[in-house]
């Protein structure tokens, strides 16, 4: 059981006030200057001061006590797991203006053997009799459309032949559907997540066709609007630079306006060490705020992978992916995903060949890697939420880049807070 003590964090706010945070009990309160005091002197000595018994706070700290909890347990790597994920191809059609990718691209394509073999585990080995496989990018899926639906088909009549029930996901940038796609999309379930950067300017900005003569943005809406003609409505999820970072709250309006059947939007900030900066981080929050209010007013959810990880207790960020990509590798991120890329090696645990092969010591080398901590977090009331951060951003930024990324998660993380206890 974990002491009370050490799962108690002050956090202070813009006015006289302090937030009491225990993490692991799920619990926050505000706390006045003197009722701060109290606080810091039961973490520093393990005990509430005679003078300070029968006060409020002291009542309060007495119930969290009360609480029993254990720390996160650890996972492994997916490697073994119900679910996948494939990177079909690095091909795309758009030419991305903060593309991860953009300069590790291959020509290869993942073989429909190669999926066989890797849709025939993961359902021989499904927990619970449920699947998930999941299509994304690295390159557009739907530029392999013949490969992706014999994917579809496959993971249909392998998991009725078994009995099991099958969650499929596609994050697709929408301007490769059409009428006879989207009906195969219906027919198949599968969830549609769209990269888009909604506001007109931006997304022929930064989203644009490579000839920059076609309008990206009315290519993705005009496909969207189709996808709410056959009663589909996806998720929207949106890069979040420079150009945008002051744009969330317009964004949110242009939602409610133009597309009313969308009820889920993801605001991510971009991972570029170039733009992330103090200044930048300061300004997202902000707009993200302001952005969330007007969402919340229309039903719609708003969110990115900090507001997400405030849900989960865990030691890592991320547990690692069980990810396929076209040269048939198996990485543990999915951003990660072409051996032209300075840290594949790293992030490489596997390969699909006649079978899956899985190289149990690269799996332990990325879980060390995974649990590896920053001198801030050990005394950080983020720490379970954000575990040390993204593995991959860790690997590729400094220690100054990683700082500022610190404050931004403890920053959006209070702000949070201070949105429950209002």
């Amino acid at each position: 059981m974990v002491e009370l003590q050490s799962d108690i964090f002050v956090i202070p706010t813009l006015n006289d006030n302090s937030i009491i945070y225990s993490p692991l009990r799920g619990s926050a309160f505000y706390a006045s200057p003197e009722a701060t005091n109290i606080v810091k002197e039961y973490i520093e000595n393990g005990s509430i001061t005679e003078k300070s018994k029968g006060t409020t706070v002291s009542s309060y700290l007495h119930k969290l006590s009360q609480i029993e909890v254990g720390e996160p347990q650890k996972e492994g790597i997916h490697s073994n797991s119900s679910d996948a994920m494939f990177i079909l191809s690095q091909i795309c059609n758009l030419a991305c203006s903060y593309c991860y990718a953009q300069n590790s691209r291959s020509n290869e394509i993942l073989s429909i053997e190669k999926i066989k073999v890797v849709v025939d585990s993961v359902c021989a080995n499904a927990k619970n009799k449920n699947v998930s496989f999941s299509f994304i990018g690295g390159g557009e899926p739907l530029a392999t459309w013949d490969i992706f639906k014999w994917s579809l088909n496959h993971i249909k009549k392998t998991t009725e032949e078994r009995g099991l029930s099958r969650n499929i996901r596609l994050t697709t940038n929408g301007t490769l559907l059409n009428k006879k796609r989207i009906l195969f999309l219906k027919e198949n379930k599968v969830a549609i997540s769209i990269s888009f950067e909604i506001l007109p300017e931006i997304q022929n900005g930064q989203r644009a066709f490579p000839d920059r003569n076609t309008s990206s943005f009315e290519k993705v809406h005009n496909n969207i609007k189709m996808l709410f003609s056959y009663g589909l409505a996806p998720r929207i999820r949106s890069t979040i630079t420079n150009k945008n970072v002051n744009l969330m709250p317009q964004m949110v309006e242009f939602v409610i306006k133009n597309y009313p059947e969308i009820n889920y939007l993801h605001f991510e900030p971009v991972t570029d060490i170039n733009e992330n900066n103090d200044d930048f981080y300061k300004t997202y929050i902000e707009s993200f705020i302001k952005a969330k209010q007007i969402s919340r007013e229309h039903g719609i959810y708003l969110t990115n992978s900090i507001m997400r990880s405030f849900k989960r207790i865990h030691t890592r960020f991320c547990n690692g992916e069980f990810c396929i990509t076209p040269n048939a590798d198996i990485v543990s991120c999915h951003r990660i995903s072409s051996d032209k890329e300075n840290f594949f090696e790293l992030f490489k645990y596997g390969k699909v060949t006649i079978g899956i092969k899985i190289n149990h010591q690269a799996i332990n080398d990325i879980l060390e890697i995974s649990e590896r901590k920053s001198k801030w977090c050990s005394s950080c009331f983020a720490k379970w939420h954000c575990a040390g951060g993204c593995t991959m951003y860790r690997t590729i930024s400094t220690e100054k880049e990683q700082l500022s990324y610190c404050t931004f998660v403890k920053n959006t993380l209070t702000s949070v807070l201070e949105e429950k206890l209002t």
